[in-house]
C-alpha cells in the first residue's frame, strides 16, 4: 500500500527514557496521524541515533511516502500538531521543515552553543517559517522531509559511512550544508528529555530546548498555511 505521508518515532529500549517515550507515543496517538499510524523504530542493540534516522527515512521512502516525518521519541506537543503538519505544504526552497527550535530568542549560551550561529537570534514579529541554511541545523526532536530530500540523506555517502552513534543532526547538516531549511515560528515541539544519549549530564536550558514553545494547550491547528 503506498502511503502519502509517512510517520514514525525513533527511539532506544533505555529504561530511563521509557517515561517520556510513553507519554509521546501516547500524545501522538491522540491526535491520529493518518492510516496506517505512528510506526516506531527501536534501536534495540544501540547501533545510535543515526542509524536508526537512516533507516526510519528508508522505510519511509520503501512506503512510497512524498513526506517523511520522523519524531523524537522525548518531546511534548501541542494541541492540534498532527493536523498542522499535515496542512503545512514545504515550501520549494527549503529542504524540509523542523517542528522544534533551539535558537530563536535563545539567551548566549556558552562553549556547547553551536559555534557557527550568532549568540541569538531575535524572535520574529509574527508566526511564520524562517529560513535557515542547512550547515546550521542543530536537533532532530521533529522533522518533516520531502520525498527528494529523503532520498538525499539515505543515498549519500556521508551516511553510509557515519561513524558517530548519534550526531545525526550534523550528518544531515553535512548532507545538506547549502540549501535552507524551514524552521516553524512557534514551535510546536519542546524537547523534555533531561536523560539524553547525545548531550548526557547536560540541562534542559539553553540550546537543549525552545525558547518559543506555546505549550501543550496552544492549537496548533488553529494557525494558517504559510508560504
Amino acid at each position: 500500500m503506498r502511503i502519502d505521508h509517512f510517520w514514525a518515532m525513533t527511539t532506544t529500549s533505555d529504561l530511563e527514557r521509557a517515561p517520556y517515550r510513553l507519554r509521546a507515543l501516547k500524545a501522538i496517538a491522540a491526535q491520529g496521524p493518518p492510516e496506517p499510524g505512528l510506526h516506531v523504530f527501536q534501536d534495540a542493540d544501540h547501533r545510535g541515533q543515526a542509524w536508526n534516522f537512516c533507516r526510519a527515512l528508508v522505510a519511509g521512502l520503501n512506503a512510497g511516502a512524498e513526506r517523511i516525518t520522523l519524531l523524537e521519541d522525548d518531546i511534548e506537543i501541542c494541541r492540534g500538531f498532527v493536523d498542522r503538519v499535515e496542512r503545512q505544504p514545504i515550501p520549494a526552497d527549503c529542504a524540509f521543515i523542523s517542528w522544534f527550535d533551539p535558537f530563536l530568542g535563545c539567551p548566549r549560551l556558552g562553549s556547547y552553543y553551536h559555534p557557527t550561529v550568532p549568540s541569538k537570534e531575535p524572535m520574529p514579529l509574527a508566526p511564520g517559517l524562517v529560513r535557515r541554511i542547512c550547515s546550521l541545523f542543530y536537533c532532530n526532536q521533529a522533522l518533516t522531509f520531502t520525498r527528494a530530500t529523503a532520498e538525499r540523506i539515505a543515498r549519500a555517502p556521508v551516511a553510509s559511512l557515519w561513524n558517530q552513534p548519534h550526531a545525526g543532526d550534523e550528518m544531515i547538516a553535512q548532507i545538506l550544508q547549502h540549501e535552507n531549511y524551514g524552521v516553524h515560528f512557534p514551535s510546536l515541539v519542546q524537547h523534555v528529555g533531561a536523560v539524553s544519549l547525545c548531550n548526557p549530564g547536560q540541562p534542559l536550558k539553553k540550546n537543549r530546548i525552545s525558547h518559543h514553545y506555546p505549550g501543550p494547550d496552544f492549537d496548533a491547528g488553529a494557525l494558517e498555511v504559510f508560504t
